[in-house]
């Protein structure tokens, strides 16, 4: 809700942004709390509140992590 409160008619392209982003540059929006690029000419700045981080575990698999790590079981 936030996002598309921050970015209007531009979101789903934001949202393809932050798809596209590699694991490292992903891992540093929870540290440094924003993100700030170019689209269409203009700046903007994704934060982590806009971003919902969500792991899900497939079938037969659990799934247990917190701040500092992440274990998947089979």
């Amino acid at each position: 809700k936030t996002a598309g409160a921050a970015f209007g008619a531009k979101v789903n392209q934001v949202k393809k942004y932050v798809m596209a982003l590699t694991n490292e540059e992903k891992q540093k929006l929870p540290h440094n709390g924003s993100i700030n690029f170019e689209m269409e000419g203009q700046q903007l700045t994704i934060l982590a509140a806009h971003v919902v981080a969500e792991a899900v575990g497939k079938e037969y698999y659990r799934l247990a992590e917190d701040s500092t790590c992440r274990v998947l079981m089979n």
